[in-house]
């Protein structure tokens, strides 16, 4: 797979300017759709061959739907890689959407393209897919969807315990992935949503569990177990979480220098994480104001552990204070600093910065509309775009 180059995606010379089967409050059937209707009713294939050939990213997009009509899904799985994002309608619901993700989600068959029986890939192709995404970075927006791919297929909540669910997840795997591909692997445990485990509790105890197993285990590199550490503290949503990986680190016969380096870790966590569970806990503007104290503490943090929790926090306080707004961003700068030369796991953190940061200012066309959308001045965005590698805008 070769990675397109990100660039904002225009109108299309077809006049398709949204990706999607039913858009808006009048629920209406954009152009898009209708030339998807129309082309895969007359299987006209001469149409779908230049759309194929198109450089425009709604085109693209458009012989992505397409392509499982003609028996093309090999076209859809070279599209994985391509970062150019369109606008993607779902009735009232809009947002920018990389190629890559619509492209996945064709093979997912979670989309609103139709894929007939006979161009459906079969599960053992799916999860291997799934598996070759997770090793590469250059795909890390379709990480999340691959995780839960791979726990749906696997039927991995199907495990009792950590161990069972690591073995089928793994299969071997580790032995030949090298110690950011096994750290991506194992942290990577999700499952489809349902509505009685809304908020993803499931799929948070057993990501856990399979990393209590890993850190336990002699045939799991040093490299690869420090990228565990990293990513538990780092993620953990509860207090608990934490406090359960820690008690399977220290059953664990971990190398004296990485013991050592859970432990402070640890620390760092038992400091942070009870103040970031309070702030998270923040329901009301009200209760937003109380904790002021708090959120400017927040703000001082200098361990690298704290960015996607500093990055996506917002709320009423920030919105009325210009100084918050200041403070936040400085240490948002300073935590993208902390995260660089870090390790395998911070080089990975850094790339989910980037992306957040891309979803939250696509929409907007001017500098200065981007620094807007996530609470930036225009010469801290300018900053921390520099700082994360992003070009243009």
């Amino acid at each position: 797979m070769v990675a397109t180059p990100a660039v904002h995606a225009g109108k299309s010379g077809g006049g398709y300017d949204v990706v999607g089967r039913v858009v808006g409050e009048g629920a209406e059937t954009p152009p898009f759709w209708r030339e998807y209707e129309r082309v895969s009713a007359a299987r006209d294939r001469a149409r779908y061959d230049a759309l194929k050939r198109s450089v425009d990213p709604y085109d693209r997009a458009l012989a992505i739907y397409l392509a499982p009509r003609f028996g093309d899904m090999a076209f859809v799985e070279a599209a994985l890689p391509d970062t150019r994002r369109v606008e993607h309608g779902q009735g009232c619901a809009s947002g920018h959407e990389p190629i890559g993700k619509l492209a996945y989600d064709v093979i997912r068959e979670r989309s609103e393209a139709e894929v007939p029986a006979n161009a459906r890939l079969d599960t053992q192709r799916r999860i291997a897919l799934a598996r070759t995404i997770l090793r590469q970075p250059a795909l890390s927006y379709l990480h999340g969807d691959a995780g839960v791919e791979l726990g749906d297929l696997l039927s991995l909540d199907r495990n009792g315990e950590g161990c069972g669910a690591f073995e089928k997840l793994t299969a071997g795997q580790f032995r030949v992935l090298d110690a950011a591909q096994v750290g991506r692997l194992l942290t990577s445990v999700d499952l489809p949503w349902r509505q009685e485990d809304y908020r993803g509790d499931g799929a948070r105890l057993l990501r856990g569990y399979v990393m209590a197993c890993a850190i336990t285990r002699p045939d799991i590199a040093d490299e690869a177990k420090r990228y565990l550490i990293d990513f538990a503290y780092a993620r953990a949503r509860e207090v608990d979480d934490g406090r359960r990986f820690h008690a399977a680190a220290v059953r664990a016969s971990l190398a004296p220098a990485l013991a050592a380096y859970e432990r402070e870790q640890y620390a760092t966590f038992q400091k942070w994480k009870p103040l970031v569970a309070e702030l998270e806990a923040i329901k009301t503007a009200r209760e937003m104001h109380e904790h002021v104290a708090g959120i400017r503490r927040l703000f001082t943090a200098d361990h690298p552990m704290l960015l996607s929790v500093v990055l996506e926090f917002g709320g009423s306080e920030l919105h009325d204070s210009a100084a918050l707004r200041k403070s936040r961003a400085e240490a948002v700068l300073r935590l993208i600093r902390a995260c660089r030369n870090r390790g395998l796991y911070y080089a990975d953190a850094l790339a989910q910065a980037r992306l957040r940061v891309l979803e939250r200012t696509e929409s907007r066309r001017d500098a200065a509309g981007r620094a807007e959308a996530i609470g930036f001045s225009p010469g801290d965005y300018e900053e921390m775009k520099r700082l994360l590698g992003l070009e243009g805008g």
